[in-house]
């Protein structure tokens, strides 16, 4: 039997936890302290940094965004000795158990390699599908 797929198609590429609307807290970690807190509430109103959101439209659809980062291009054979992941995100909520993504810098091919817990050792490129932005994104994204 004669198989045309890439090595590529047949690895796990998963990198989100759960699906979005178990989601409940997402604590984003920047440099410069410049991360904040998504949660919900116990109504399940979305706050950020404690605080009231005033559209919760803006909060879904970045949400959404970000859980369907789970298709991305692979680096291979990256290497984190001697790095420290510049830019962290954790994802916890209901059925699953808590998901820490991170970025680390690389070359100007890739600009970030991603990795989670999901899927220790693999690395995805940040550059390709906008993944780094998708997955970290501005605070003002959800206001």
């Amino acid at each position: 039997m004669n198989i045309a797929a890439d090595f590529n198609d047949w690895r796990d590429k998963k990198i989100m936890p759960g699906e979005y609307p178990d989601w409940d807290k997402l604590t984003f970690t920047y440099p410069a302290d410049s991360g904040f807190v998504v949660m919900k509430d116990s109504s399940g109103k979305w706050l950020l940094d404690n605080k009231s959101l005033p559209d919760s439209t803006s909060v879904i659809n970045t949400i959404k965004n970000l859980s369907n980062q789970n298709y991305g291009t692979f680096v291979n054979k990256f290497d984190t000795n001697g790095k420290q992941a510049l830019f962290i995100l954790k994802v916890e909520g209901r059925g699953f158990n808590p998901a820490i993504i991170k970025a680390y810098a690389a070359d100007t091919t890739n600009k970030y390699a991603i990795t989670s817990t999901l899927d220790p050792g693999s690395f995805f490129s940040g550059k390709a599908g906008d993944m780094f932005r998708n997955i970290f994104p501005a605070k003002i994204s959800f206001l």
